[in-house]
């Protein structure tokens, strides 16, 4: 199989667009769970729980969210989906 160097050319755009679309995918999950963060110190479980789980859509395997979002549920009451969080957390 011969690779002209437009074949080869618009193989390398389609791996950069991929690279570029998973960069600011991580980049958007870690911003929120900066945010999520900063809601929490002030109290703001509510909205912590809001970019928590924002965090979660762009990325489900995210332990750290997890916790985090146990942690705010916990602050409002929310024991029984705190304790789900955990299980997947440790999942």
């Amino acid at each position: 199989m011969k690779i002209t160097g437009k074949s080869w050319c618009t193989s390398l755009i389609g791996f950069l667009c991929c690279v570029v679309v998973l960069s600011v995918q991580a980049a958007d999950t870690s911003q929120y769970l900066e945010q999520a963060k900063r809601y929490q110190q002030k109290g703001e479980h509510r909205a912590a729980i809001i970019q928590l789980k924002n965090a979660l859509q762009q990325d489900a395997d995210q332990p750290q969210a997890r916790i985090m979002l146990a942690q705010s549920y916990l602050k409002i009451g929310g024991g029984a989906s705190a304790e789900k969080e955990l299980k997947r957390a440790q999942e």
